[in-house]
């Protein structure tokens, strides 16, 4: 399992979806705050201690990246598995391992590529929000407001990475289902945008339902953030294990 694991994300960090899923979480969050910045930008005085961290949160948690959470965290490596599987390159892999620690690998390493990808596009968000903006704070953030913004944004990276993580698994066990690479790539999308449905439409008190929720825990979670992380735990590993299942039925005859 290691080694498929190991190989796995190294090849998703060095393709194209990754650092594209990378990249598009600053640009997400400078576009949709575009109303901010020019707002802020006609103020010459300079703007109020923790502008910027507060920005940088503001835009990881609105509509913009929610729209488009489900996509980044599957471009790294959620078609990973039928790429593999297609170009027959899994018949050279099985025999050097186990087909159980092979499917579990394969499940880990797109799990976390999708949570890495997202959580790199934080990290560059945050430093683009540094440079850019804390030069138009008037006055430093007092160290007990900083602390509590940091251990705001730590839990939000938290969150964020377990999203990804979850929506690239269940990426991947749907195309393992349907055998598309398209499915691969849809499927989180369409995913998220029914439960939201579900929960705006027909069950607005079921919040656990609400992918929303799972980025900003309100007051109704038990354990608050704590309580969201090991709530998107539990679906990461049904997610997991579905690709498995689907991805095991395939192999049944290679």
């Amino acid at each position: 399992m290691k080694p498929i694991f190991s190989s796995g994300l190294r090849q998703a960090s060095r393709g194209g979806g990754f650092w594209l899923g990378a990249a598009l979480v600053p640009l997400l969050v400078f576009v949709s705050q575009a109303d901010v910045l020019a707002e802020a930008f006609r103020q010459p005085e300079g703007q109020a201690a923790g502008f910027a961290l507060q920005f940088l949160m503001d835009g990881l948690e609105g509509d913009s990246l929610a729209f488009f959470l489900p996509l980044i965290a599957a471009l790294p490596a959620a078609a990973s598995f039928l790429d593999d599987w297609k170009t027959g390159y899994i018949k050279a892999i099985l025999p050097r391992c186990r087909r159980g620690g092979y499917l579990w690998g394969k499940a880990l390493s797109g799990a976390v590529s999708g949570g890495l990808a997202l959580l790199l596009g934080l990290l560059l968000t945050a430093g683009a929000c540094l440079l850019l903006l804390l030069p138009w704070e008037r006055e430093p953030l007092d160290p007990d407001s900083l602390r509590a913004m940091v251990r705001q944004l730590l839990s939000l990276g938290l969150l964020l990475s377990l999203s990804g993580a979850l929506w690239a698994a269940f990426g991947m066990g749907f195309s393992a289902v349907t055998g598309s690479r398209y499915v691969a790539y849809l499927s989180p999308f369409i995913g998220y945008y029914l439960l939201v449905i579900l929960y705006e439409r027909y069950f607005p008190s079921l919040y656990l339902l609400y992918p929303r929720e799972w980025l900003s825990p309100g007051e109704g979670w038990p354990l608050g953030a704590w309580g969201a992380a090991l709530w998107l735990g539990e679906l990461l590993a049904l997610s997991m294990a579905l690709f498995v299942g689907a991805a095991g039925r395939r192999l049944a005859n290679v």
